[in-house]
């Protein structure tokens, strides 16, 4: 895990997905983040206010 920006309590659950082109420009300049992570960059929901950055994710 390289960074994680997360609340305590979802109500709803969470729902992770890539990051969008658009999306990634913006928390690259929100958080100063590297233009390679937006490969492994995770939204936990929309408009970026919770995400993950990671290598390749392992599902199990």
């Amino acid at each position: 895990m390289e960074l994680m920006l997360l609340k305590p309590v979802y109500q709803q659950g969470i729902h992770v997905r890539s990051a969008s082109e658009a999306e990634f420009a913006v928390l690259k300049e929100r958080h100063d983040l590297a233009g390679d992570d937006a490969g492994f960059t995770w939204l936990i929901e929309s408009g970026g206010d919770s995400f993950v950055i990671s290598a390749e994710p392992a599902w199990r």
